[in-house]
């Protein structure tokens, strides 16, 4: 497998490394002539990225996010999106409990036995957990819905993989470029947001990413076509406002 081209993200112990290259190995060889494998790994976001796989360090291709954990996919062919379904899966399931050993090993397991979900129907269910989120939210008194942050982090979660789904791309946020978009298409969104949050700073960033991406699941050719979502190389990456300084700083 070349990794010339390839996408990846080291788990902190870095321990996981070969059964990371391993399984992108095993789904290559049964999936015609998959050549361009693009490999990103599951961690979770708390652990903060200390080191960056070895291979090919000057040519990857890094995409971070804001969520419980980052997700990988394994190909940049058509058969990609049944794995990367099977990933978020892998990702929910396992939520703070399982190991990556376990989620690769999930996955395995969910390849040899067939057992795949259409990117329609994904999209679907991934759009009623967020409409279910949103009447949660909008049944809830004004002064109550800072303190449901936790349905934020479940509302993001599911945004983030409408659009992997969608595009098949791993995006990362700009968050001036997404303020923009929010304050120009969505003002009265956005108004709301700013009065919710002005309390607290922290909590308005919050919001704003949770509801952001919301939106930018609904429309999102629009915005990838403003360069809203991007991938750059290791080098140039900057990402501030939606990602923790510490862990913006190490890239």
């Amino acid at each position: 497998m070349s990794l010339s081209s390839s996408t990846i993200l080291a788990h902190p112990d870095l321990v996981n490394a070969e059964a990371v290259l391993g399984l992108g190995s095993f789904f290559e060889g049964r999936h015609g002539e998959t050549s361009d494998v693009d490999l990103i790994a599951i961690m979770p976001t708390q652990n903060v990225v200390k080191k960056i796989l070895p291979y090919h360090a000057h040519s990857l291709d890094v995409t971070i996010c804001s969520l419980p954990y980052f997700i990988f996919t394994f190909a940049k062919s058509e058969g990609a999106a049944h794995w990367r379904e099977s990933l978020h899966e892998a990702v929910i399931l396992k939520d703070d409990t399982g190991s990556l050993e376990q989620c690769l090993e999930w996955i395995k397991t969910q390849w040899q036995e067939q057992r795949f979900w259409t990117t329609d129907a994904h999209i679907c269910a991934t759009k009623a957990r967020l409409m279910n989120l949103e009447r949660k939210l909008a049944n809830t008194a004004v002064e109550e819905q800072l303190q449901m942050l936790h349905y934020m982090s479940e509302w993001t979660q599911c945004a983030y993989q409408l659009m992997c789904l969608k595009q098949k791309v791993l995006p990362a946020y700009n968050p001036r470029l997404i303020t923009q978009h929010l304050n120009r298409e969505f003002p009265e969104l956005a108004q709301k947001i700013n009065t919710l949050a002005e309390a607290s700073h922290s909590e308005k960033q919050v919001l704003i990413a949770a509801t952001t991406q919301e939106v930018l699941a609904e429309s999102f050719p629009r915005i990838n076509a403003e360069g809203i979502v991007f991938r750059k190389p290791i080098s140039n990456m900057r990402l501030k406002g939606l990602v923790p300084d510490e862990l913006a700083n190490l890239i």
